[in-house]
């Protein structure tokens, strides 16, 4: 290809220079496999660690969306609505034990949460008012559901014991549930 073809199609100045597109772009091209790697075909050292308690990161209007903190001794991650409140939070508690929050963007909406604690795992929906629905797994084995209603009252539960008996039972101003 001609020079003039090669300025034409942004590939090269006059002088044998990149101009155009591909000047534009050559920062982020990757390099050949020989440059990728130090001597003797191993990876050149990484750049050092930031190290830091928090980082806040924000949209381009300056507005937070995202913070990656181990202030106060225990890691988090939390996602931020465009309100600037927390609709999702990752976290550990001291005793490394995970948890995982969801808010919902409607604020009289439900919210989710799985979590490990020392009594095992759990996985609770919550509604503003009292309505909630209760999973979980116990550390001895046992299983079960419960179900509240909007009132805050437990009206049916459902165990499966570790030896596998099973409970089913309703509650007061609830209808009789058949047994298994």
């Amino acid at each position: 290809m001609s020079v003039a073809k090669r300025c034409s199609a942004g590939d090269v100045g006059p002088e044998g220079q990149r101009s155009g597109k591909a000047a534009a772009l050559a920062p982020f091209r990757r390099a050949p496999a020989a440059r990728r790697t130090a001597p003797g075909g191993r990876m050149p050292d990484a750049p050092p660690p930031i190290i830091t308690q928090e980082i806040r990161i924000v949209n381009p209007a300056g507005e937070p969306r995202l913070i990656l903190s181990a202030a106060g001794g225990t890691p988090s991650v939390v996602l931020l609505g465009n309100d600037a409140t927390p609709k999702a939070r990752l976290a550990l508690d001291a005793d490394g034990r995970p948890s995982l929050v969801l808010s919902n963007p409607d604020g009289n909406g439900p919210v989710a949460a799985i979590e490990i604690d020392d009594k095992g795992a759990h996985v609770k929906f919550d509604r503003p008012g009292g309505a909630s629905s209760y999973l979980f797994l116990n550390t001895g084995g046992g299983s079960g559901l419960v179900l509240i209603d909007s009132t805050g009252k437990r009206r049916v539960s459902v165990v499966v014991g570790p030896d596998g008996h099973v409970a089913v039972q309703g509650f007061e101003g609830s209808d009789p549930l058949p047994q298994p």
